[in-house]
């Protein structure tokens, strides 16, 4: 032992201090060193030299530095990896805990409610590692480590490395470096070479196994025994070994050990949704969909690293009144208004979603009358379970007709369902019941039901109709009532954020949808949508991605050519996936046509007006939509926002302050209204009062600055936020790593402590690297890119990433990005001493829509380094 310890110590220095070797690494060797130059703690893993024959290093070292771009809450990052005399070696951060193996050892089998909570730890990482192609293939509780409560999972990657570096597929090979005897998958144990990452789903069940029974499903015998009886024996049940363990739990282990990789579950996804119903109070007692895995809070907008958020004010007292003051839409006032409130659901609390799917129907169909003003669902649904009375809510929202009902999903033992709505219209002005019926049917009769309630609200309101108008108030969108329960689940997932866990859900629900209705054109459009989103939102930055996107919306149009909803997909397809302006905005002009009422498409129109740099279009197209949807944080954002950028700072300010008014505990419009201040006037104390405001308020600490405009952090020195941004951690801000990673690195720069500033650029540079190598027509990972590069002095990569990142998406492809690339190409000039450099850039954005002005200029500690430049103060004193 002395010996490798001192030959490690000789090898590895002065790039790391070797201090003692650690326990627990089963086959390999473990020890504790501290990487001199970034002064951090770290593990250095050396395995067997029978793991070394024949392996090409700087291959091996290749494919570990692919999963070192692995950066997830559960995932233990690999550093960085070598060889001392031809034995390989790996680094990794030091986590304080033990592992799971450990824990077994000393208590055995493990609480019900523990087994779920790691497993859910261990899943989650899974999942995020195969959605970037990468498979552990040693899921084991050597591998598993517990910190805080928490499970982390270790050497991913290393298992592939070892084998594309050996490039050996025999069955010695694989039984040695790409798995474990008891853990192992039936088809690595038969040396199959087309092993995928179903393999992970199979060890995860033989670790949960362990975890339930204090046993793996086969122990005792030789390797060769062990792996004979993965392949051809069937693991015990669990309930030989422990009667305690609930049903539905047991038959989710089980069915991870299944044989075939076919009848497994297919995802790691699919199993996290899984375990996290289980995890509810009444989890673990029955079966649930693989998808019915709760998603994030409603209209919570995501910190994109690398591209802007593509969705979307204020109101004096109500929403329409602001608006009214010569900004509505003219002749709009003709109109009769109408609130759809959510309709109360009467039956089980997880029919919540068919309740709202009725009301998000008939408030779709009573949308599509021209001359019907209905308030969009975003506004609508704030009043869900509301106490205040129907004059209150018209008053807010200066409606005079509001229609509420209620629903109740009727199932009986036999198997057969009914559904019993009871809607009912009012008056909001005398409140008048102007019409009510209770409609008692076979819930294969919802669609006449919804088209019966929207019609009866035509008629009471005496709304003539064009034909066109008749066909969709009455259009049935599929013959499968399975299908459309279906489809309303992916339209509740959709619905309630922009983060990937409710995408991916709502893409399974719609994909059952058309399973079960291939002619259910609604659910595809819907599809090729969240596709477009997924890949917009920069969670699957792939062309298959795109293209499935492309069929779904294709596929809808060729069954519909008429459907709106199909238009809206291609559009977004367009706009999301090409940037294609034009043809985005004439998809958009014929849902727009036939749906005047969906604020949605007005947004979005606004949205692509606005990269364009139309942006009197783009202000003119946000407001009608916010006289739909007076309520909604986002849409009051995106106007405050956009007011920032044209530099009309009052008008921004009230918008900001309405969408914080709306969503208090949405962190993103503190951040704008502190760069606001800093670009109006100057002013830092308004500034750091935005960003202090929101401790205490917002469910996750505020990023100084928006990741979509790289390098405008803007940093408070109070101590309080100072403290807070010191420990912040990755799972506390999501699941962004390079913008994390990048922020930190400016945290500290502005903190003056350059060593920790290097290690976050370095962090970021190791995550970025990797997303160019599979994107690099991308920008907004360039321009990312090239900011880390800054942080660590490469001074010509710098420059190259973050000129690139502007050839790649100019001013002239989008005013309102395009913009942002100035912005991060002036602050990398700035960061690597390019003074004259930066300063020309600094003026072009002085000339055009931007967030940079005079006043900033002044006071933001991102210019520091020009300010003894005569070239910069002239600048700011208005000179030449």
């Amino acid at each position: 032992m002395r010996d490798l310890l001192e030959r490690l110590r000789v090898a590895l220095s002065p790039d790391y201090r070797v201090e003692r070797e650690l326990g627990g690494g089963g086959m390999s060797r473990v020890f504790l060193a501290e990487e001199t130059e970034l002064g951090r703690r770290v593990v250095i893993k050396i395995l067997p030299p029978e793991m070394g024959v024949g392996v090409s290093i700087d291959r091996f070292r290749r494919e570990i530095q692919l999963a070192a771009a692995l950066q997830h809450p559960h995932i233990v990052p690999l550093l960085h990896a070598g060889h001392v005399e031809e034995v390989l070696y790996y680094t990794m951060p030091l986590i304080e805990g033990e592992s799971l193996r450990a824990k077994l050892a000393r208590e055995g089998a493990l609480p019900i409610a523990d087994t779920v909570r790691i497993l859910r730890d261990v899943v989650d990482a899974l999942a995020y590692a195969h959605r970037h192609d990468v498979a552990h293939r040693d899921i084991k509780p050597d591998n598993v480590l517990i910190s805080d409560h928490h499970a982390v999972v270790t050497d991913f990657g290393v298992a592939k490395a070892l084998g594309e570096a050996t490039g050996e597929t025999s069955l010695t090979s694989v039984g040695v470096t790409l798995g474990t005897p008891a853990y192992m998958a039936p088809e690595q144990a038969a040396a199959d070479p087309h092993v995928d990452h179903r393999c992970d789903i199979y060890a995860v069940g033989t670790l949960a196994y362990e975890m339930l029974t204090g046993r793996p499903p086969f122990a005792g015998g030789t390797p060769q025994q062990l792996l004979a009886a993965q392949v051809s024996e069937a693991p015990p049940p669990l309930s030989r070994y422990r009667t305690t363990v609930p049903p539905a739990l047991a038959e989710t282990v089980m069915r991870c050990l299944e044989k075939n990789p076919a009848d497994r579950w297919q995802s790691a996804d699919d199993l996290l949704h899984q375990l996290e119903a289980m995890a509810t109070p009444s989890g673990g007692t029955q079966p649930v969909p693989a998808a019915a895995a709760r998603a994030p809070s409603r209209r919570r907008t995501r910190l994109a690293v690398y591209a802007g958020l593509a969705v979307l004010g204020l109101a004096a007292v109500s929403g329409v009144a602001f608006l009214a003051r010569g900004h509505g839409d003219a002749g709009s006032h003709q109109r009769k208004l109408l609130l759809v409130l959510p309709f109360q659901n009467l039956g089980r609390p997880d029919d919540d979603y068919f309740a709202d799917g009725m009301t998000e129907e008939i408030t779709a169909r009573l949308g599509s009358v021209q001359d019907l003003g209905v308030i969009a669902r975003t506004t609508a649904g704030q009043y869900k379970n509301t106490a205040k009375t129907i004059r209150q809510i018209g008053q807010e929202l200066g409606v005079e007709y509001v229609l509420e009902g209620t629903v109740r999903w009727e199932r009986s033992p036999a198997g057969s369902s009914r559904v019993r709505v009871s809607p009912q219209l009012i008056r909001v002005s005398d409140a008048t019941h102007l019409w009510a019926h209770v409609y008692d049917e076979v819930l294969a009769g919802v669609f006449e039901v919804q088209a019966g309630i929207a019609q009866q609200v035509i008629d009471a309101l005496d709304v003539a109709l064009v034909e066109p108008e008749r066909q969709a108030l009455v259009a049935k969108p599929t013959n499968s009532v399975a299908a459309y329960d279906a489809y309303l689940r992916g339209n509740e997932y959709y619905s309630r954020g922009y983060e990937e866990k409710g995408f991916r859900i709502a893409v399974e629900m719609y994909q059952e949808a058309v399973r079960l209705d291939p002619r259910f054109a609604q659910a595809y459009a819907q599809l090729s949508i969240v596709h477009s989103a997924l890949f917009w939102f920069y969670y699957d930055r792939t062309e298959s991605r795109l293209v499935q996107a492309s069929q779904a919306a294709e596929k809808a149009l060729q069954l519909r050519p008429e459907l709106p909803e199909a238009h809206l997909a291609m559009g977004y397809y367009y706009y999301w996936g090409h940037l294609d302006y034009d043809r985005a905005l004439r998809e958009f002009a014929i849902v727009q046509a036939h749906q005047p009422n969906n604020g949605d498409v007005l947004a979005a129109t606004a949205f692509v007006q606005r990269r364009q740099g139309k942006w009197a279009e783009a202000l003119a197209n946000l407001t009608k939509a916010i006289k739909l949807d007076p309520r909604s944080n986002t849409l009051a954002f995106e106007v405050g926002l956009t007011n920032v950028l044209i530099r009309r700072y009052p008008e921004a300010e009230q918008y900001l302050d309405r969408a914080i008014e709306l969503a208090p505990e949405w962190p993103e419009p503190y951040t704008d209204r502190a760069r606001l201040y800093l670009s109006w006037e100057g002013n830092t104390h308004k500034a750091e009062r935005s960003l202090l405001q929101s401790l205490g308020k917002t469910d996750r600490l505020v990023l100084p600055g928006r990741t979509q405009r790289l390098g405008e952090f803007f940093i408070p020195r109070d101590e309080a936020y100072q403290t807070a941004l010191r420990g912040l951690s990755l799972s506390a801000v999501g699941s962004d790593t390079a913008a994390y990673f990048l922020f930190k690195a400016e945290f500290y720069r502005q903190n003056h402590e350059p060593r920790l500033e290097r290690a976050y650029s370095d962090s970021a540079r190791a995550v970025l690297e990797a997303d160019t190598k599979k994107r690099p027509e991308d920008a907004g990972f360039r321009a990312a890119l090239g900011l880390a590069y800054a942080g660590l002095n490469r001074k010509a990569d710098a420059i190259r990433e973050a000129r690139r990142s502007l050839e790649l998406l100019p001013l002239s492809k989008d005013a309102y990005f395009g913009a942002a690339r100035v912005v991060n190409l002036a602050h990398v000039y700035a960061l690597v001493g390019e003074s004259e450099a930066a300063i020309e850039q600094l003026k072009l954005l002085l000339s055009i829509p931007s967030e940079i002005s005079i006043p900033l200029l002044r006071v933001d500690p991102n210019w520091d380094s020009l300010r003894g430049d005569p070239r910069f103060q002239r600048l700011l004193a208005g000179t030449p």
